[in-house]
This record gives C-alpha cells, structure tokens and sequence, in this order.
C-alpha cells in the first residue's frame, strides 16, 4: 500500500500562533498536503478551544488537512483520580480528533520509568487495558482508530502491542510502528550510554529485537518517521542515522492496514528547515503526497 497520506509536523514551541499560517505555507510550498494535529496543539485547543478553528483556517488556507494526532497522555494510569483525570483528557482528544476529520490517533501505551518502580510489568499492563477498555465505545462511537505505539521499554514492545491487539480483536485499535524506537531496540551497539538501558535495568537484560516491524506489520494502521543511531531517541531526518530504510519502507507499503504515515522531524530541531525535511521522505518513501487530496470538512465541533 503506497497511496497513503504522509503528513508533516511543526513544534508549537518554535512556531506559535503568530507564525503558524507562516509555515504551513512554507510546508505547502515544498509540496506537503497534510499535517499532524500533535500533542502540543491538541494541548493548545484543551486550553483554548477556538484555537481548533483557527488551526483548521490557516491549513485550508495553504492548501493542507490534518490526517493524523496524536494524544498527550499515555494509557497508563492507576485506578482513583489519576485514571479519571487520564480519561478525561484522552476522550476529549478523541473528541477533538474527530472535528478534525482525523481518522487515527496516536496514544502511548505508558512506561516503566522510576514514577511505577513499585509495580510491577503485568499490573502496568493491565492499567493501561482498563484505560483501553473505557475508550474503545467512544473509538467506535466517532469512527476512530486509536494506535498503540512502541517505544523502547518493556511496558511497550510488540508483544505488549499485540497482547491489547488481541484482547479487543477491533478495526478501532491498531498500532504506530515508530522507526526511530524500534531502531533503539534493534540491535547491540555496545554503547555504554544509551536511552533503553534504564527502563530494561531491574530486568537484568535488554529485549534487543530486529524483528519488531515483521511482528506487528499486520496491525499496523500509522507510522512514524524518524532515524537515529541506536542510542537515542534524537528525531533525525530519514537517512541521518543508520535505520535500513530500503528494508523499512518496503515492509511498510505491504502493511495491509496502513491508513497514514507522520514524518516525525521538525524544522527547526538539528537545523533541519522545510526543505531538508521533505527532501528526506522523498528519498525514502518516493513522493510524499497521494495522487488525490483528502476531502476538506468544515470544523463542527462534537457534541
């Protein structure tokens, strides 16, 4: 499946409102059609909801839709006031996502840092399956698919990722294959300091595994484009590090189920402008829109 929609995002930080209309332009002048509604937008419309119409007016105006989000909380929480508040923040990106005519959305499963010592994997595990289980009706409800991505700690390697698959069986839950995480994971470098080694530290071992994209491929509904070097999560440009892209890219456009792909590498961040940016998706994906533009739809808000 190669005619899918490849969407592109900016860090809200670098560029606020006063510049965003200024880059989605830049973006749409090297050739982008679509962007990411990403936590630090969707944590800007919790705070200030017209900004969810102001968003959607200076994409329309360039010429861009929104095809992909990505949720600010993971799914992780205990029971009691921290699950509540967990929920409550996650329906409302559901809900946000669905304005926006959005049809997958990105949630962290949650991780093993030094906060969740005290727990151990599977009771980590079943917190964030309760959390699933109360926002898979609204999934539904709005016609959603929520992805489930991995990260680089025990709490999230495929086998937790298809653990939930399984448990729910449902075309609302799929899976984010993130390159630069699973790069982390693939193999042995030897470095003496590197991002997974802490949350695989109690364990005694680390799940190295250059299998991840082969295991999950068949649940894969988004993708997240990024590289490193194996040591840290550092969001290099496709090519800028040393993931196999040939092997990832063509796995990838067999994904039965692949509805949108996210370039994760923002202008601003390792120096990288606009153009770098699309340039290195190009290189790996062959284009970097679909032949036909997504239908624009006019912001109503859910009620």
């Amino acid at each position: 499946m190669t005619n899918i929609p490849i969407a592109f995002n900016f860090d809200a930080d670098l560029y606020p409102s006063s510049q965003r209309a200024g880059i989605m332009q830049e973006f749409a002048d090297h050739g982008a059609r679509h962007l990411t509604l990403t936590t630090k937008l969707l944590t800007l419309i919790f705070s200030s909801p017209s900004q969810a119409t102001q968003l959607l007016r200076e994409a329309q105006t360039a010429g861009l839709t929104f095809t992909d989000a990505h949720a600010p909380h993971s799914l992780q929480a205990r029971p009691g006031s921290e699950r509540t508040d967990t929920l409550k923040h996650l329906r409302e990106a559901l809900k946000i996502t669905a304005d926006f005519n959005i049809r997958t959305i990105t949630i962290h499963v949650g991780n093993n840092g030094s906060y969740w010592d005290n727990y151990p994997l599977d009771q980590l595990y079943n917190f964030s399956l309760a959390t699933l289980h109360e926002l898979m009706p609204l999934a539904e409800e709005l016609d959603l698919i929520i992805a489930i991505e991995n990260i680089w700690h025990p709490t999230n390697v495929a086998e937790k990722l298809l653990a939930m698959i399984t448990a729910f069986s449902s075309p609302h839950l799929g899976i984010c294959y993130d390159t630069g995480h699973a790069n982390l994971l693939r193999e042995n470098r030897n470095y003496t300091n590197f991002r997974p080694g802490e949350p695989w530290e109690r364990l005694g071992r680390i799940g190295w595994d250059n299998q991840i994209l082969e295991k999950v491929l068949p649940h894969v509904t988004s993708a997240h484009l990024q590289d490193n070097h194996g040591d840290f999560d550092v969001h290099l440009a496709p090519g800028h590090g040393d993931i196999n892209w040939p092997h990832i890219t063509r796995l990838l456009k067999s994904a039965p189920r692949l509805t949108t792909l996210q370039c994760e590498v923002s202008p601003g961040h390792h120096n990288y402008t606009v153009a770098d940016i699309i340039a290195s998706i190009q290189k790996i994906w062959g284009h970097i829109h679909i032949s036909e533009d997504r239908e624009t739809m006019p912001f109503t808000p859910y009620t």
